[in-house]
């Protein structure tokens, strides 16, 4: 099937934006066939020839000449490891890294306000890099996949998610992203994820949370983080607000004491969590802080090195003078 130039392609701030403009043309019948195309078509005639199409054909033409050109090289088991390699491990990494993070933590906080059929623009970006990193390394692909994969390419460095219909698409440009070290939606002084039109999101290691918890944090009752109906979200209110502040509502017991540099081993019980051990310590600039640790701690010493990923054994604890 032949897929028509649009005749109009709407560019605008934000996915609110774009759910927005959907349901005006929807509700102002813009087009006849388009009222009666919008909730069927994506799944059906454009996925298959926008997307699966041409990942099954690219997948295909990757896999056959890197089955071919490696095993001429190699002998079987080192091949099937690269293999393995090559495609489960930097699929999963790309997948992890390009897709499921951003897509899904996004997909999340807005699922009951977007309208779901749409495509991930940069937000799926796993299987072109690795199809670009197929062509870059020799493998050799038709030139029509090769134009419609330069496409796609295209489509995920310009935008963000977009609605793709017979005559018409809604496009919704990219916002500005903060991360954390494990590449999880994350900010301590802002919004998440900011969109030009000022729709925002904010998230505190991937797990979203309400603006005032960042912008207000202050003035935020530290018993909110004990009584919280969602525990991640209690966690998170938790750090954003100190563990300190939390557990003097909750009369820790001190299970071991050292050095201020070494700190203090405490454990209380938490609301819905039971039993939960915390570290209260010094650092050279001379602040406290509390830091969660697990359960299993018999020690403060013990309990610091595993906040540095050592045993107890191999500290040593630095003390300035």
């Amino acid at each position: 099937m032949k897929i028509e130039k649009p005749k109009y392609v709407i560019f605008l701030d934000s996915p609110m934006a774009c759910q927005l403009a959907f349901n005006l043309i929807k509700n102002t019948k813009f087009d006849e066939q388009l009222d009666s195309q919008l909730d069927s078509q994506l799944d059906s005639q454009l996925d298959s020839q926008l997307y699966s199409q041409l990942y099954s054909q690219l997948r295909s033409q990757l896999d056959s000449q890197l089955d071919s050109q490696l095993r001429s090289q190699l002998d079987s088991q080192l091949y099937s490891q690269l293999d393995s390699q090559l495609y489960s491990q930097l699929y999963s990494q790309l997948y992890s890294q390009l897709d499921s993070q951003l897509d899904s933590q996004l997909y999340s906080q807005l699922e009951s306000q977007i309208w779901r059929h749409r495509f991930g623009g940069c937000c799926w970006s796993a299987w072109v890099a690795l199809h670009e990193a197929g062509g870059r390394i020799g493998v050799e692909y038709g030139r029509a996949e090769v134009g419609r994969l330069m496409w796609w390419a295209v489509i995920r460095d310009s935008s963000f998610w977009w609605w793709p219909y017979d005559g018409i698409v809604i496009v919704s440009d990219r916002p500005v992203s903060r991360w954390d070290e494990r590449r999880l939606l994350h900010s301590a002084t802002g919004p998440a994820i900011e969109f030009a039109d000022g729709y925002r999101l904010f998230a505190w290691h991937g797990t979203p949370i309400q603006a005032e918890w960042i912008e207000a944090k202050d003035k935020i009752d530290p018993a909110l983080a004990l009584t919280h109906p969602n525990i991640e979200q209690r966690r998170a209110l938790a750090e954003i607000v100190g563990w300190e502040r939390v557990l003097d509502r909750l009369r820790p017991r001190t299970i071991d004491t050292a050095s201020p540099e070494v700190g203090e081993l405490l454990e209380v019980d938490l609301p819905d969590a039971g039993p939960s051990r915390f570290l209260r310590v010094r650092c050279g600039t001379g602040r406290i802080f509390v830091l969660p640790v697990p359960l299993e701690m018999r020690s403060a010493l013990q309990a610091n090195a595993w906040s540095y990923g050592l045993e107890a054994a191999d500290l040593r604890p630095e003390v300035r003078t």
